[in-house]
Formats: C-alpha cells, structure tokens, sequence
C-alpha cells in the first residue's frame, strides 16, 4: 500500500510520523532521528506532510517541498480536537494526520527565510522596547558566555553544524541592535523590510 498522507511530529530530537494510505490504513509508524529524516522522506513517494506550526516547522516544510511532498502546516489549537488520548509524541502524530485529511481545515502558510528574518527583526524591535537593559548588557560584554555546564571547546566543535546562510536582513538587524544604542534606526530598519515583505 502506498502512502497518501503523513502526521509529523517534529521535537527536538525525534520526528515522529504517522502514515496511512487512500483507505486510512495505517501503513507508517516510525520515529525517526532529525538526522535521519530528510533521507527517509526522500525515499518516500510524494505525498502530503501534516506538521503542527512552530518555528522550526517552517524550515522542515521547506525541505520536505524541495524533496516533492505537499506540505501543509496547522496551528496547534486545530489538531487538539483530534488526539483522542494522552498527549505524546505517538498520539500527536496520530492527530496531525487525522487533522490533515479534514476538507474544512485551515493552514498556517509557511514562511520564507526572508520572512522569518523579517519577524526577527519585529521580535528584536518589542526586545529592545519593553527591555533596554539588555540592549546595553549585550554592547558591554565582550563576548557571550556558554550555558553553565557547556564547555567552549564543545561549541566550537559543534559550530559546523550550525553553519546555515542567514539572510541579510538578520545580520543587518543583529547590527542595528549592538551599534544603535539610541535605537533611532531601527524604526527605518522594520518600515523599510516591512514594505518589501508585507
């Protein structure tokens, strides 16, 4: 039987996907490592992916549509009605590709990596407004500091994996933030990007 839909679950270190096929037989059950996930999918016949909408989910929508699948994001408010018992991974999964297959469903569009840029730097601007201090910490100190208990050695061999090209705007507004301390163009910065992606 060949797949027609797929529920993802994502999380921080495992995906888990539920699929069925045109009956609404279950024919995939699997939990995959986020290493492991884009090979997976791209030995899979195009299909629709439900996955619940968050940060991350843009960036996994994006290479799952590059790999042929039909991407369809959902809040999260949407697919509670369909998890019919305890939440987990497993039963999230369930939910999504329930939630899916509904004709009356409403999706969350997914976003570019221009747009998520964009938004950056909407959530910087409220950061800075409602938290000047932290403009201030972030232009004294020298350099940031690891979380307690992460040595720098360990980040240092872990940067490669981190290693995505990030859009202009980003570096622009990561500029704006530690060199305005008066924050006078930052306003500019948000109606100049907000006119180019609306």
């Amino acid at each position: 039987m060949q797949v027609t839909r797929i529920g993802l679950d994502i999380a921080k270190n495992v995906f888990q996907g539920h699929g069925v096929d045109a009956h609404g037989t279950v024919v995939i059950r699997k939990q995959l490592s986020r290493s492991k996930g884009l090979g997976y999918f791209a030995q899979l016949p195009a299909c629709r992916i439900g996955i619940e909408a968050c940060g991350s989910a843009h960036y996994w929508g994006r290479e799952l549509q590059k790999l042929g699948h039909e991407i369809r994001l959902m809040a999260v408010q949407l697919i509670k009605p369909y998890r019919t018992k305890q939440k987990n991974d497993r039963n999230d999964a369930d939910a999504i590709c329930e939630a899916v297959s509904r004709p009356q469903m409403r999706y969350v569009p997914g976003k570019t990596v221009e747009q998520q840029a964009v938004l950056t730097v909407h959530r910087a601007r409220e950061l800075l407004v409602s938290e000047p201090g932290a403009l201030q910490n972030l232009r004294t100190k020298p350099r940031l500091d690891p979380p307690v208990g992460v040595r720098t050695q360990d980040i240092e061999s872990q940067s490669h994996r981190f290693e995505l090209p990030l859009p202009v705007l980003f570096d622009e507004c990561v500029f704006v933030c530690a060199a305005d301390p008066d924050r006078l163009r930052f306003p500019r910065l948000v109606i100049r990007h907000g006119r180019q992606f609306p």
